[in-house]
């Protein structure tokens, strides 16, 4: 590796402000991508279950006699738990946008005021754009999930008794409970993952960097006491 000098510094400062330009503008893209596909993909979801769970309702006050208030009562869990699932795809995916770009306008500042080093460690963190990605696909597979557990029901509708009804109920809630828990180990697995590689990509870096500027010195502090420089 050739030893570093001022303009490499200087060259280095310039790439890593066009490259914090460039990923402002790719954040900005994503963000509304995916903004456009969570607000669809959770209007969908609630027209679909809507749709399916009024139909279930209709069914069943008809061919079970279940009155209106107590077939809510019993789909009170589920509907809570998806809505809290929405609720948090929603949060997650309003907050990339302002998260990043604040995180970039303080890599911008930290660039501006000589902060090269940290700049360069903050770039090489993982964003949010993968959680966002992640939940939005767990989202898309519980929705099928649970649209095809009612579709399931309502096929059986004509015969089902409220008892059955309280069966399917259960084993589609025990699911639920089951994937949370599931989803729950995956993340803390995943996370885990994800920061060992990065911490061994930011040691990397930091000590191809942190030997070629003690070389760098090194040679500078030679000439010093050699005389070669005044």
């Amino acid at each position: 590796m050739p030893p570093v000098t001022l303009k490499m510094v200087e060259d280095l400062r310039d790439t890593v402000q066009d490259i914090l330009v460039s990923y402002e503008a790719r954040i900005r893209e994503l963000s509304n991508k995916l903004k456009g596909k969570g607000v669809q993909l959770l209007d969908h979801s609630k027209n679909e279950r809507a749709l399916l769970t009024q139909q279930l309702e209709s069914l069943l006050a008809k061919k079970a006699h279940l009155r209106k208030k107590d077939f809510r009562l019993m789909m009170q869990d589920i509907e809570s738990y998806q809505m809290e699932h929405e609720k948090r795809v929603r949060q997650l995916i309003e907050g990339l946008s302002e998260e990043e770009l604040r995180r970039i306008q303080g890599l911008k500042k930290s660039l501006d005021q000589g902060g090269l080093s940290e700049a360069i460690e903050a770039m090489t963190n993982p964003g949010k754009e993968w959680l966002v990605k992640e939940e939005l696909a767990e989202f898309q597979r519980e929705k099928e999930e649970l649209s095809l557990q009612l579709k399931r029901i309502l096929e059986k509708a004509d015969s089902l008794s409220i008892k059955d009804f309280k069966k399917a109920l259960k084993r589609l809630k025990a699911k639920k409970r089951e994937a949370k828990s599931k989803e729950q180990v995956e993340g803390i697995l995943l996370e885990h993952h994800k920061f060992q590689k990065e911490v061994r990509k930011l040691l990397n870096n930091f000590k191809v960097l942190q030997c070629s500027i003690e070389k760098f010195w090194q040679k500078e502090m030679s000439k010093i006491k050699g005389g070669e420089l005044r």
